[in-house]
């Protein structure tokens, strides 16, 4: 068997058409791979620098001071106690009452000022048991967030 060449017939019509394409094509890859080469040499350069600057024993650069972070003051007895007294409100105002299934916890964070508060649901429609809880602010009444879960494949829950 010999070997030849794979010859495809071009047609004056596709060269005259591609050759201006290609030539752009080919002009602006140069253009990209010009710019690829010169900034790797730059960023060699300035490495090659720093380098330098950081094993030379009479460094100009002046020592970095560590970042002090100011301790996070605790909340004082009064805050919490408010914060809870609030929150006891937010709850009873939202239309929860005591001794049903529903619950809070509250607390106030000194770094941010605010008094959180979440707000536990539990019930059952057509013993189908769901379960919800809200992140809110107890004074402001904004809520941060919801998560809300109902039982739908019939899963056991505990103590049911």
């Amino acid at each position: 068997m010999e070997w030849r060449p794979l010859r495809l017939p071009l047609t004056r019509r596709m060269l005259v058409a591609s050759t201006p394409t290609v030539r752009a094509l080919l002009a602006g890859c140069a253009v990209v791979i010009a710019v690829l080469i010169y900034d790797s040499i730059q960023r060699g350069r300035e490495i090659e620098l720093l380098k330098a600057q950081t094993l030379s024993p009479a460094s100009t650069a002046a020592p970095v001071a560590p970042k002090v972070v100011a301790p996070v003051k605790a909340a004082s007895m009064a805050d919490q106690a408010a914060c809870a007294k609030q929150a006891a409100s937010e709850f009873k105002r939202e239309g929860f009452k005591d001794g049903s299934m529903d619950d809070f916890t509250s607390h106030f964070s000194a770094a941010t000022g605010h008094c959180y508060m979440v707000t536990t649901s539990t019930a059952a429609t057509n013993n189908i048991p769901t379960n919800s809880r809200t992140l809110s602010d107890a004074f402001e009444g904004k809520v941060y967030g919801n998560y809300f879960w109902i039982n739908t494949q019939g899963e056991e829950v505990l103590g049911g």
